[in-house]
């Protein structure tokens, strides 16, 4: 049978779309063991939970191929902050069995000050202690929430250090984690308020920035950083399930995703 050029040519592409097809319905192989934790109930008059907490959990559960009991759903709304947290660190115990998790997910609404999880920055200790117990040290702890990055420049408690990310709730929680033996992981989330999933304002908080756990480190540093290079291609691939970057990212070290914007992979 003559096998022309053409016909070889046609077959490599079929090849390469049948991948990034399934690569949207089925997910990535993956051996972590991932905690997804997510707001299931609507605040009243909106569709935050229906509309974007719950199918970016359900999707983010897919591709990372986490399994239906590891996906919990809490109901967050018209509940107390205490039974907020309450439910929250029952969750993070309790599921999964014995095996130590290497992410926790959050997807939620987010604050300078805290998460709907019910915790606010004198609440991150309490967290962490919980954290510790059932997470492997380079646990990833992934917000996918607004504003939680930032820093509120009228809590003058933790220092008027202005907009920024140094003293907001996930700078705190990843000294805080480093003070309880998280050495090796990092806190990724959102500077600005935008979409759950794919807010391109990321900015990543390592564990290992931390040389003194009394101190804590400064701050944390964009992933991508606006108005860099990279950044118009950042924004286009977070917004397309296609590639399903905005939920591997984090899972990708600042090379991986530069290498993946600029075509290297």
């Amino acid at each position: 049978m003559k096998v022309t050029l053409g016909k070889v040519l046609c077959s490599l592409i079929a090849i390469i779309f049948e991948r990034e097809e399934k690569m949207d319905t089925q997910g990535i192989a993956t051996d972590k063991n991932i905690l997804v934790l997510y707001s299931n109930a609507n605040y009243p008059g909106k569709k935050d939970a229906t509309g974007a907490f719950i199918p970016e959990a359900k999707k983010f559960s897919e591709i990372h191929g986490v399994p239906e009991e590891n996906r919990v759903g809490l109901k967050l709304v018209n509940v107390s902050k205490k039974l907020r947290r309450e439910r929250t660190l029952d969750a993070i115990y309790e599921t999964g069995g014995q095996e130590r998790w290497d992410a926790i997910a959050f997807f939620g609404h987010g604050w300078p000050k805290g998460i709907q999880f019910g915790f606010n920055r004198d609440h991150i200790p309490e967290l962490c202690e919980v954290l510790a117990d059932c997470c492997n040290p380079d646990a990833k702890i992934i917000l996918f929430a607004c504003l939680a990055a930032e820093n509120d420049v009228r809590d003058k408690e933790y220092g008027a250090v202005g907009p920024g990310t140094d003293g907001g709730f996930a700078d705190l929680l990843r000294d805080e984690m480093v003070w309880y033996g998280l050495k090796k992981g990092w806190v990724d989330a959102h500077k600005t308020a935008g979409h759950t999933a794919w807010n391109p304002f990321v900015v990543r908080f390592l564990c290992s920035a931390v040389e003194d756990p009394l101190f804590g480190a400064v701050g944390g540093h964009w992933l991508v950083a606006p108005g860099s290079q990279q950044w118009k291609q950042w924004v286009k691939k977070l917004r397309t399930t296609l590639t399903g970057l905005r939920y591997r990212f984090p899972f990708m070290t600042e090379f991986e995703i530069m290498s993946e914007l600029v075509g290297h992979i």
